[in-house]
């Protein structure tokens, strides 16, 4: 079974520069972290939450386009027998919308989506973790209040393709509640994509980490390279001895990926 997820940081910096007059400032090239209150222009944790649920509140699934290769890859991955799920940090209003549009993209390639709703503040892990909708839905779109990491080793997924480090730091370090010993996917970690570079942690969420906060007190922004510098550091913890997280450019290397992988047995 693979786990696909995909993230939209462009999406929301548009409709950013159109509403609140920042034209062309807030692109992904400064779109520096995970979380977008660490990125010019944001503003306080409160202040860009309530950006973001008026950006939910426009039509804007219909516009994404889809990543190059994307659909060549996806197809392959399916030609070759796996499942595929997306796990996405949407929330559940959003999750028919974005069914839809994986279906006009993808037709009947992927099985279903499943929507965590962590930016609505809803990955908090409820209590039995079970998918009871999973099959209920005719496998088509889920909302559970369970992390994507949880996600992933619930489903017993084989591999992650995540643009997200935090989201590939997440599976590194989870522990199954359970107890069983589950071990966590490996992880693709997709793109060369400025927020994946940088690690960001929740308990960051506090106006000392806004960015324009951040260049007042430190008097520059040399922040930026200590924290690209302590990113990789952290990746080559989790990937001592064992590589567990590998960073792939495109599409044509996921796939070079896999096939060396179902090569050599492992996958």
């Amino acid at each position: 079974m693979m786990y696909y997820a995909r993230r939209i940081p462009p999406f929301p910096s548009v409709r950013h520069n159109d509403n609140y007059g920042t034209p062309d400032e807030i692109n992904p090239s400064n779109f520096y972290y995970y979380y977008y209150w660490k990125n010019p222009f944001w503003g306080s944790p409160s202040v860009t939450h309530g950006k973001v649920r008026e950006f939910y509140q426009t039509g804007w699934i219909e516009h994404v386009p889809l990543v190059s290769g994307a659909k060549e890859g996806v197809e392959v991955l399916r030609r070759m027998g796996y499942r595929l799920i997306i796990v996405t940090a949407r929330n559940k209003e959003v999750e028919h919308a974005s069914w839809k549009w994986v279906n006009r993209h993808f037709g009947d390639l992927f099985e279903c989506i499943i929507c965590t709703g962590q930016f609505a503040n809803a990955q908090r892990a409820v209590s039995n973790g079970t998918y009871k909708h999973f099959v209920a839905n005719d496998g088509h779109a889920v909302a559970t209040r369970l992390s994507k990491a949880q996600v992933c080793m619930d489903i017993g997924a084989k591999l992650l393709i995540d643009d997200s480090v935090e989201n590939a730091m997440a599976c590194m370090q989870h522990t199954a509640e359970s107890g069983g010993g589950v071990a966590p996917p490996p992880v693709l970690l997709f793109g060369s994509y400025e927020w994946n570079k940088r690690l960001s942690r929740h308990s960051e969420e506090q106006d000392d980490m806004v960015y324009a906060k951040r260049i007042e007190v430190e008097g520059d922004n040399r922040f930026l390279e200590r924290d690209v510098i302590h990113c990789e550091e952290e990746l080559r913890k989790v990937n001592s001895p064992k590589v567990r997280v590998k960073r792939v450019q495109d599409w044509n290397e996921v796939i070079a990926h896999v096939e060396a992988e179902r090569a050599a047995g492992r996958l």
